[in-house]
């Protein structure tokens, strides 16, 4: 079948066709019982990505989306002991130097927190997943809402990213979150206008600097209770300069992202996607 030009009916049955594509994968992931830690990344990335699609969906799907992205973090957290274990047991390892005479402490604490998979949790997840596969693949797919939807889930990053300005713990992995949905949405949206692909690994590129962030406060918040107060200051000191770098490489690669107004952006989307082509 030869390419044409996409309308908004065709751009939605691309939505859905990634959406189903991502399931696929998904389920795939969660199938292995003993999965490896490559493995457990993929599968989180993935559930991250399926949450990041619903959120496209138009307002006749939005109960189903909800239902998704539900079973999606009930997934993601029955995975997440092994994933948290595993990144910050390599974290270490980059700044074993730094942290001297309490690297061992360290180390030690992170070994404590590391959780095997929720085999209860993770059957349940998949099997509520297989059944919303199911309802994703039979429901009638007809509102023109997609490109509404990605410039709310822009407004909201770039809302976000302006409270994040402050430094804070807690507005940066807000803004993360938004970001990693951002990231997603425009991935799809690439594939099918390719003027789109600079912005996605822009994106990308900014999601991966708050990550690393991220891996950097989740290892001083899980390890705090176990160490004391010597080793605690001695593992602050060790991240300090890294943590304030991706702070700042983040938040200017934020203001460059997401300097334009929502309805700027909802302009530029519109035209890159009223020439994109599919199958």
């Amino acid at each position: 079948m030869s390419p044409k030009k996409t309308d908004a009916p065709s751009l939605e049955k691309a939505w859905r066709h990634a959406l189903l594509d991502v399931f696929a994968r998904v389920g795939t992931g969660l199938a292995d019982p003993s999965p490896t830690d490559e493995a457990v990344h993929a599968a989180r990335r993935e559930l991250k990505r399926l949450a990041a699609l619903t959120r496209l969906a138009p307002a006749s799907l939005r109960p189903l989306a909800r239902d998704t992205r539900a079973a999606a973090d009930l997934a993601r957290k029955a995975l997440g002991g092994r994933r948290d274990a595993a990144v910050l047991a390599r974290l270490i390892e980059t700044s074993a130097l730094k942290l001297g005479s309490s690297e061992p402490a360290v180390r030690a604490a992170v070994e404590n927190i590391a959780k095997p998979l929720a085999a209860d949790a993770l059957a349940e997840a998949r099997g509520l997943l297989e059944g919303l596969r199911a309802q994703w693949g039979a429901a009638a797919v007809a509102d023109a809402e997609l490109v509404e939807r990605a410039v709310k889930t822009y407004r909201r990053a770039r809302r976000l990213m302006r409270k994040a300005q402050d430094g804070s713990a807690k507005a940066l992995h807000s803004w993360r979150g938004a970001v990693v949905a951002h990231h997603y949405q425009m991935a799809f949206m690439a594939r099918l206008a390719p003027s789109l692909k600079s912005r996605a690994k822009a994106v990308d590129a900014l999601r991966d600097r708050l990550g690393d962030w991220n891996d950097i406060d989740m290892l001083q918040v899980h390890t705090r209770r176990a160490l004391d107060r010597a080793d605690r200051r001695a593992l602050g000191e060790a991240v300090a300069d890294d943590k304030e770098k991706l702070v700042k490489a983040a938040g200017k690669a934020g203001l460059d992202l997401f300097e334009r107004r929502a309805r700027d952006f909802a302009g530029t989307l519109r035209e890159a996607l009223a020439t994109a082509t599919v199958a």
